[in-house]
């Protein structure tokens, strides 16, 4: 995971079923032409429900610096602005929407 504009970012899986699944979704919550480069290509902590999250408590209250997925956690979220984690994490999604 990477911050971008406030915002954790996860790096694609290597594991390509789980990939697979990722590709599907953003393929499906794009309207652009969706072109997957491994070593660029990042999604939001946005697009992930809590539970996706194995750390999630820990990284809320500082005890964590990293935002870790759950092994096999698929993204859900079609519209982050509006999904759980804004919540979780107060994101202000002003500012995460120029990025989004």
């Amino acid at each position: 995971m990477e911050a971008g504009h406030g915002v954790p970012l996860h790096r694609w899986p290597a594991d390509v079923n789980i990939a697979a699944r990722w590709n599907c979704f953003v393929k499906l919550t794009r309207a652009d032409h969706f072109t997957l480069a491994p070593a660029s290509t990042h999604i939001c902590c946005l697009h992930f429900l809590p539970s996706d999250y194995d750390n999630l408590f820990a990284f809320r209250n500082k005890g964590a610096k990293l935002l870790g997925l759950c092994q096999g956690a698929v993204p859900t979220v079609k519209d982050g602005q509006t999904g759980p984690m804004v919540k979780e994490l107060g994101i202000d999604v002003t500012e995460a929407g120029r990025s989004h």
